[in-house]
């Protein structure tokens, strides 16, 4: 009987400590923009902490949707914290230069987790290099050249043609071609 008095005791605790799990406030800004495509045009992406999808469309343009994203228990806190993300999606002559990176305009370290998410839809035989940290990335349906960098990321490649150049650390690659 007393072994039992104490297995409902360890239950009983367990789910309240399992109820006890604070709620976590997600804050989102969201980011388009399209660029006019020309051959010979290439996209250099740089993540930080983020999370990068690129797949390929027939339009003569780049589609780059960025979501920049701040959690943490506290809602004032989490948007406080958004404000530290900052972004650049901008051309220079030929290039598309689309990154992420932290403020760090007071030095503290960030209360929150931060993060980046990229959407890209490029020509198919646009090329593209992209460099990424701490993330993920993703790459469908590319028919020209496509360099990638990555520390402790996983990278998976469908359907791509053309010259690949890929360093990778601390990271998987999975490919498939259809």
């Amino acid at each position: 009987m007393r072994i039992v008095f104490i297995f409902v005791l360890i239950v009983n605790t367990m789910n309240l400590l399992a109820q006890e799990k604070e709620a976590v406030h997600v804050i989102t800004k969201h980011i388009h923009k399209t660029f006019p495509y020309a051959t010979g045009f290439e996209v250099n992406l740089e993540g930080d902490n983020a999370e990068v999808f690129v797949e390929s469309w027939d339009k003569a343009e780049i589609q780059v949707h960025i979501e920049l994203v701040s959690k943490h228990p506290e809602k004032a806190i989490a948007e406080k914290e958004l404000e530290r993300i900052s972004y650049q999606a901008e051309r220079f002559k030929r290039r598309i230069y689309i990154r992420n990176y932290v403020k760090s305009e007071d030095a503290l370290p960030t209360q929150a987790i931060l993060k980046a998410n990229y959407y890209l839809k490029v020509p198919a035989d646009c090329p593209v290099y992209l460099k990424n940290a701490f993330g993920s990335t993703n790459v469908k349906d590319l028919a020209n050249q496509l360099r990638i960098f990555s520390e402790f990321t996983n990278v998976q490649l469908e359907n791509i043609q053309g010259n690949v150049e890929m360093n990778s650390k601390y990271g998987d690659i999975q490919g498939r071609v259809w």
